[in-house]
């Protein structure tokens, strides 16, 4: 065969030469292989025609590191090839470099980048017009408030996981019930003021630390939020108070209890 266009399947089926295809020889055949491979699909394909021939990819599943591979082969083309981008993404240049293989369009699986560089990605043109988000599980890498948190689980149907998060105790309850996206494992900074029950409640969303700038409650109240202070070290499970602004809403009757809550951080306490 001189041209042919099948599955990888098939094509196995004709490269065994035996049985019905015992008289159907590969060696020389420009190939195309009809569905999605892997690297190692298409190295077994590639040597169907004994180097003599090509090997034509119109879909391929790999990471970064063997579609390098593939594009340097010269009897592989995967220049037109739709390219579903395997393996933990960290930065948006290997996206690039794996752009530059193909016109097609590079889906990408799992992916950690900050959020400029995730919107860059998600515009969809100019660098990035072949890329695609669509699927992707995305890890945000820098601090994102709801806002952007929303926005960032708009670019597809994918999972998005948050390092870090701020926003009121509202906010970060839509987070925290939001399905898509995960503030499990986030470090958390709740703004504006709050009591205990709210920030009890917000130290439920995460095993990281919560760091809380201001707290209006009563003196108990207050102790109790500095008790769940981390003691694992930086960014452990607990409530971090320790620079908060302190509005103490009960009466104080003793300058020892005063002095007791001044130690609990270096803000003010009114």
């Amino acid at each position: 065969l001189a041209t042919v266009n099948e599955s990888k399947a098939d094509l196995a089926k004709l490269a065994k030469n035996d049985g019905a295809y015992a008289d159907v020889k590969l060696a020389g055949a420009n190939i195309t292989v009809s569905d999605a491979v892997s690297k190692t699909d298409a190295d077994t394909i590639d040597a169907y025609h004994g180097g003599s021939g090509t090997l034509t990819i119109g879909e391929v599943t790999a990471n970064a590191a063997d579609l390098k591979l593939l594009h340097e082969d010269t009897t592989i083309s995967i220049a037109g090839a739709t390219i579903n981008l395997s393996g933990a993404i960290t930065d948006k240049a290997t996206i690039e470099t794996v752009l530059g293989y193909t016109t097609g369009t590079v889906k990408i699986a799992t992916i950690t980048e900050d959020k400029a560089d995730l919107a860059s990605i998600a515009l969809a043109s100019g660098t990035f017009a072949k890329a695609s988000l669509a699927t992707a599980n995305i890890t945000v890498s820098d601090s994102v408030n709801k806002t952007e948190a929303v926005a960032i689980d708009a670019y597809g149907s994918g999972s998005v996981t948050l390092t870090t998060a701020s926003g009121s105790a509202a906010d970060l309850k839509d987070l925290h019930d939001d399905a898509t996206i995960s503030i499990a494992a986030s470090l958390l900074t709740l703004s504006g003021t709050v009591d205990q029950s709210a920030v009890a409640t917000v130290n439920t969303y995460s095993t990281k630390t919560v760091t809380v700038s201001a707290i209006s409650d009563n003196i108990a109240n207050v102790k109790k939020i500095y008790d769940v202070k981390p003691t694992g070290g930086a960014g452990s499970n607990g409530v971090d108070m320790g620079a908060a602004n302190i509005t103490l809403s009960d009466s104080v009757t003793d300058i020892a209890t005063l002095d007791n809550t001044l130690t609990y951080t270096t803000g003010t306490v009114t």
